[in-house]
């Protein structure tokens, strides 16, 4: 079965160091079956599962546990996903997005590796959050699949949560640390754009020109939708067991083992043999 590699930005910590080459299997059967039986499941519990399912190592830590996983950064996991679609769609996808201001559909191509490339535009973890008391001083860190994974179920005060939670210290203008908590509303919003320039895939915006009216947006990457678009739905993965079951007389088991793209292969064959007889 092959593998591939990725280069994670902030990689995985542990007492031995930072580890930041991946290395994944590619998809099997077994894997979009997962991904179907947890359909409803909030899309950072998903990922987990997926992506500890798929990675081989990271570094020196092999078969790295989901708890493990789940310290990654969001864009560190992102970089996983996308590698992933990458190696189940090809090195370039096309994004269809409507346009905001004239609704007509606008086709995007996105390249997987310059995606995955993507580097902070600031190294800095203190970032300056002006306030109407003065400046505030932020140690930040990029928020972590745990986080995510904990204001997974929505609700009230979730999006300020999971801002404090990427502050390792706060200083108030008079220099003093104080709780994290105490952070002024009105500063949430620098906070949120310092964070992104740490982790840039943590919510990765494509710039658009829209073809029709000219209007420039910006719209989301989602790798989880790109995912669950790259592995199919649950008609497509079970009409694909009993057809080759069908053709080949091989069980689930057997059909669910085999990887994704020679699978396709011998539904092709299967295909072509059934249109001569």
């Amino acid at each position: 079965m092959q593998s591939f590699e990725v280069e994670l930005l902030h990689g995985l910590s542990d007492v031995g160091g930072v580890h930041r080459l991946a290395e994944l299997r590619e998809p099997i059967g077994r894997d979009q079956a997962l991904m179907m039986e947890l359909a409803g499941v909030p899309p950072a519990k998903c990922i987990s599962a997926v992506i500890a399912s798929l990675t081989q190592r990271i570094g020196d830590c092999t078969k790295p546990s989901r708890d493990q996983l789940a310290q990654l950064t969001v864009g560190d996991r992102e970089r996983l996903v996308l590698a992933v679609c990458g190696h189940l769609l090809g090195p370039e996808a096309d994004l269809v997005v409507p346009c905001p201001a004239c609704r007509d559909l606008c086709e995007v191509p996105v390249h997987f590796a310059d995606i995955i490339a993507l580097r902070p535009s600031m190294s800095d973890d203190h970032c300056a959050l002006a306030a109407s008391d003065g400046t505030w001083t932020g140690r930040i860190c990029p928020p972590t699949g745990r986080d995510l994974e904990a204001v997974s179920r929505g609700g009230a005060g979730t999006e300020r949560q999971l801002l404090e939670n990427c502050l390792r210290e706060l200083l108030d203008p008079a220099g003093q640390v104080v709780a994290r908590e105490s952070l002024p509303p009105e500063c949430e919003t620098q906070l949120a754009e310092a964070v992104a320039a740490l982790d840039p895939l943590a919510e990765c915006r494509i710039g658009i020109d829209c073809p029709h009216c000219a209007a420039r947006f910006d719209t989301l990457l989602d790798g989880f939708t790109l995912l669950r678009t790259a592995l199919g739905d649950a008609n497509s993965l079970y009409g694909d067991v009993y057809h080759m079951a069908r053709a080949y007389h091989w069980s689930e088991a057997d059909i669910l083992a085999l990887p994704l793209r020679r699978r396709r292969h011998y539904l092709a064959i299967a295909t072509a043999q059934e249109a001569r007889s």
